[in-house]
């Protein structure tokens, strides 16, 4: 079984599933909740990022977040600046 983690705590856990999920609470964390809809998904080898924010320094503090703690072959950032 292929073990995934989180580099920012280097935190151990089983799934890549339950990866995705702990960085889309870090993400909602870090961001103080300024990101609505927020998802996170796994696309192939990379993770997407959705959801809606009202400025762009929180789009980009989600990538910048995403890309520290994961670090995927290929980020894609859909968040919508409304």
């Amino acid at each position: 079984m292929e073990e995934w983690t989180l580099a920012r705590d280097s935190v151990p856990v089983s799934t890549r599933e339950e990866a995705l999920v702990l960085l889309e609470q870090q993400i909602s964390h870090l961001t103080s909740g300024r990101i609505r809809d927020l998802r996170v998904q796994a696309v192939g080898e990379g993770i997407l990022l959705s959801g809606r924010t009202s400025t762009y320094y929180v789009k980009q503090l989600a990538t910048q977040i995403a890309l520290d703690a994961h670090n995927p072959e290929l980020l894609h950032n859909s968040i919508e600046v409304i």
